[in-house]
């Protein structure tokens, strides 16, 4: 297991690496990352960690250093960027009005 994965397991407390996995790539889908480092949540989100159910509504922006009822949920969804940046081809999307701003980062 890479040390991006065991960051995963110790955050969210799952069993499996693969669970871990599964789950931070569903997650992930529901943000955008900024130029800034901001992270923009563009659909509702909900994870299980080790602390409770975590719950992030649409618009609700994360910055980094910060923690989100008591989870450093950008640091987990860093992790996952970069894991799945290393691993795969680049996960930069635009949609249509990031045209005037640049690209954003975000799953597929």
């Amino acid at each position: 297991m890479c040390g991006d994965e065991q960051k995963v397991l110790d955050r969210i407390g799952s069993v499996t690496a693969s669970f871990a996995s599964s789950t931070m790539k569903n997650f992930i889908r529901h943000f955008e990352r900024g130029d800034d480092g901001m992270w923009t949540c563009v659909s509702s989100a909900n994870l299980e960690t080790v602390q409770g159910r975590v719950q992030v509504t649409c618009g609700t922006r994360l910055a980094p250093g910060t923690l989100f009822m008591g989870v450093d949920l950008v640091g987990m969804l860093e992790d996952e960027l970069h894991k799945h940046n290393n691993h795969a081809s680049p996960l930069i999307s635009q949609s249509p009005e990031d045209s005037m701003h640049g690209p954003r980062s975000q799953l597929p």
